[in-house]
This record gives C-alpha cells, structure tokens and sequence, in this order.
C-alpha cells in the first residue's frame, strides 16, 4: 500500500463534522492515506452520484481491496496534506476528527493519539 503523495505532501483523510469519525473508527488507519482510498475518493467526489450511491460504491470498493467498511462520517470527509517526513496523528473527539502536525503537538500533548506516522517515507 503507497501513501497517496502530490507536490512533496501526503493527503490524509479526515472527517471534521461531530457525530461519527472515519479514518479513526478502523483499526488499520492506513486506510486514511492509501493511495487507492483517496483517488476512489476523489473520483466519487468529481461524480454527479449522489451522497448514497458514492458511500454504496466506496464501501464496496473498501470491502474489495480488504478493508472492514464503515462509512459513518464518509460524506464529511475532507483531504487535507502533510508535509513528506512530518510527524502527524488524527485526534478524534466525539466523532470529530482534526490532523494535528508536528508543530502543533506541543499544545495536543494530553490528548491520546489515534496513530502517529514516522519520518520512515
């Protein structure tokens, strides 16, 4: 699986509205930032499909290439970027997702991580 990468950033995924997170609720939060995720993403959200249809052919398609579906908070989600080699982690609060960035973290030390990506790239 390849990170989707534009320009020297990663695109992440997230779901900022309250109710029910996304990228958060799996437990392989790669799904987040997988290159066939996000395009799929992206070409659903160029479509003229409505809502429901786009959510009925992503949770197929997450379902195809082996991930457990869960499409709360699907119709909220936003691409957001970071920078290649940044430290980064999805907080995730009352379903409201928010990507908080290495320079960030200072102030977001007390909250519990949902996942951390290293410099590994």
């Amino acid at each position: 699986m390849k990170p989707y990468i534009k320009n020297g950033k990663m695109g992440v995924l997230v779901s900022p509205n309250y109710g029910s997170g996304w990228s958060s609720a799996y437990n392989d939060n790669r799904i987040s930032w997988d290159e066939r995720v996000i395009e799929k993403w992206l070409e659903l959200k160029g479509s003229d499909l409505d809502k429901y249809e786009q959510e009925d052919i992503m949770e197929a398609y997450l379902q195809n290439i082996g991930y457990d579906a869960y499409m709360g908070g699907y119709s909220n989600l936003v691409l957001e970027w970071v920078r290649l080699g940044e430290f980064f982690f999805v907080q995730e609060k009352d379903g409201h997702e928010k990507l908080i960035r290495e320079k960030d973290m200072q102030r977001y030390s007390d909250e519990e991580p949902i996942f951390m990506k290293t410099r590994e790239w």
